[in-house]
């Protein structure tokens, strides 16, 4: 119920600021159809808040605005009065039937059809995690992907995935608890303050996996990427190089982004040529 809260007010918080951007442009409702390509009661729902509209089409309406989908959103944001405290938390998957051996079997299963399908990788996550890093103001903003003995970064200011060990890895806590994880401090951390990416002097290095920079992290921050089954596939990730907290509104933000990761992550695996895919 809060998780269905959550998604009505930020659903109305969209359609809030649609038609502020639409008025401050001197658009009718027919003009930015025409400009988006989008059908004119299409655009109706979603100012009223009724239309849970697809990331492909979020964007195009951005566009046609002059502005972007991330930006949008993190304005809605701030129509929200309620964290979904409910999404995200507890058992990574709800089967006490099953040994965890056999969960993550299916989790890994998971795992596989998503990079099959390339979803992480997907283009549009791009504007997402750049947004969301801008509004969190913070030094990184990514997607992991944890696998059987790795875990892959798709991070905003890599080019391509980065594919580090899965031991002591912050998001693959987050996907064997299948909580929210935030680490003010790693450097105060007992697992994490000897890590390679936290500690120069314990090391030997700072080596930064993100880009080669003799530069070390001190906060993390991740919520979890589950599947429609509750399977945890990865985190959404925060990093920073100095230690820090943050507020409601960017906590707010980092689980909305993973929201809709989420569903866009899900729409892609269920399209016929990715579950074709050799």
């Amino acid at each position: 119920m809060i998780f269905a809260r959550f998604q009505e007010q930020l659903l109305k918080g969209i359609g809030q600021e649609v038609s502020r951007l639409r008025g401050t442009l001197g658009l009718s409702q027919e003009k930015l159809a025409a400009l988006s390509g989008l059908h004119r009661s299409y655009i109706g729902d979603i100012e009223r808040g009724q239309r849970n509209l697809a990331i492909s089409n979020f964007v195009l309406l951005a566009d046609a605005l002059g502005s972007d989908a991330g930006r949008i959103l993190s304005k809605s944001l701030t129509s929200v009065e309620e964290l979904p405290k409910a999404w995200g938390l507890g058992s990574a998957y709800d089967a006490p039937s099953q040994s965890k051996e056999q969960i993550e079997e299916l989790r890994l299963a998971a795992v596989e059809t998503y990079e099959l399908a390339g979803a992480p990788a997907a283009p549009i996550f791009k504007n997402v995690l750049q947004t969301l890093k801008e509004f969190t103001e913070v030094y990184d903003a990514g997607i992991a992907i944890v696998r059987k003995d790795e875990v892959r970064y798709y991070s905003e200011l890599a080019e391509q995935y980065i594919t580090l060990p899965r031991e002591r890895s912050a998001s693959a806590k987050v996907v064997a608890t299948g909580d929210p994880l935030i680490i003010d401090d790693l450097l105060l951390d007992d697992d994490f303050k000897t890590h390679l990416s936290v500690c120069k002097t314990a090391i030997g290095t700072g080596y930064n996996f993100v880009d080669g920079m003799d530069r070390s992290y001190r906060f993390y921050a991740g919520v979890p990427l589950k599947t429609t089954e509750g399977l945890t596939v990865g985190a959404v990730y925060l990093l920073d190089v100095c230690p820090r907290s943050l507020t409601a509104l960017q906590i707010n933000a980092l689980q909305s982004s993973a929201f809709l990761i989420e569903r866009h992550m899900r729409v892609d695996v269920q399209k016929p040529e990715a579950r074709s895919s050799p």
